[in-house]
């Protein structure tokens, strides 16, 4: 457990906080084929901060709402409006662990 918190919980943290204080977070819009940017049901355009993302990390940042519309968006960081955002751990980290584990 302490080679997973000082590893990838670190990373994830540091890699965050650095895009914070370098001034480097960004509101990355969802896009079609075509190039045009794509609206959610409430008629936002869809998009998300660029924090660590399951794709590259173990653990990671998704923002949490049942709702996604801009009025939604109620956290700003770096002058960006998102929702809140939340640490999450990849279900196969999960399964894989749980995997190792002896049941009765």
């Amino acid at each position: 457990m302490k080679f997973f918190l000082e590893k990838e919980v670190r990373r994830v943290w540091e890699d965050s906080r650095n895009l914070i204080y370098r001034n480097e977070l960004r509101w990355i819009y969802n896009l079609s084929p075509s190039g045009e940017y794509v609206k959610n049901k409430s008629g936002s355009y869809k998009g998300a901060p660029n924090f660590p993302k399951s794709s590259d990390y173990t653990v990671f940042f998704r923002g949490g709402n049942l709702d996604s519309s801009e009025r939604e968006r109620t956290e700003c960081v770096n002058g960006i409006n998102m929702l809140p955002q939340y640490y999450w751990l990849k279900g196969s980290f999960i399964a894989t662990k749980l995997k190792s584990l002896p049941f009765l």
